[in-house]
């Protein structure tokens, strides 16, 4: 995300992704690197990928097609019954 929304980054990491993922907030460009000193943060992020929910997630909601040679997303009719309309905004 962009700087920004950085105060945006800040809840959804501690109050949403908390409980699910132990990663840090990092900024881009890292300027405790030598080589980006005297750049000007642009970007923030935390992984998400690595955490088994998020897998299982994916795998429910994406199909391998073939022919495309790639994963098309697909919403299960049961939706509703896995999230809440406040956990589907975010």
């Amino acid at each position: 995300m962009s700087a920004k929304s950085y105060n945006y980054m800040l809840h959804l990491h501690s109050k949403v992704y908390a409980q699910f993922n132990p990663s840090n907030i990092y900024a881009y460009p890292n300027i405790n690197l030598p080589q980006h000193k005297d750049k000007v943060v642009t970007q923030y992020s935390f992984s998400t990928q690595r955490t088994v929910l998020f897998t299982n997630l994916h795998s429910m909601w994406y199909r391998w097609d073939t022919d495309l040679n790639k994963y098309i997303k697909i919403v299960p009719i049961s939706i509703h019954k896995l999230f809440s309309a406040v956990s589907l905004a975010y």
